[in-house]
């Protein structure tokens, strides 16, 4: 099992995705926004982190960059909706894209199920998923 950190401005969200994984015997902490998702990455060792990509005061691509920078072989993975600005077919997998070229290991489109998170994070956590 590891130790997750979740960084997401959707409290219900974050709760949500914290208990999933929980259930499933991972240690889990969470971040309301980028500086303190950082904050806690900083503070504590992680396995890997869940981002969102669009939240207040730091968006998760800068976070994810910031992230990376400290740790280049730490499983990342991006999460995102499509945001109210963001209209058109494609719009939030453009952006899911992006946070792959950026350095994220894996993306998940919100909304999502219960299974397709628990696959992610069990395919991110292989020993060849770092390497």
């Amino acid at each position: 099992m590891g130790r997750i950190l979740v960084i997401d401005d959707d409290r219900l969200l974050r709760v949500t995705v914290e208990r999933i994984l929980q259930s499933e015997g991972h240690e889990v902490a969470s971040a309301c926004d980028g500086h303190e998702g950082l904050k806690r990455f900083r503070s504590d060792h992680f396995d890997l982190v869940a981002c969102d990509i669009f939240m207040p005061n730091m968006e998760g691509l800068e976070t994810m960059r910031e992230i990376r920078g400290l740790c280049a072989a730490l499983p990342l993975i991006a999460l995102a909706g499509r945001p109210a600005y963001a209209v058109g077919p494609g719009a939030d997998t453009d952006v899911l894209r992006m946070a792959g070229q950026l350095g994220g290991t894996a993306t998940l489109a919100k909304p999502f199920r219960r299974q397709e998170l628990l696959a992610l994070v069990e395919r991110c956590l292989q020993p060849e998923a770092g390497a």
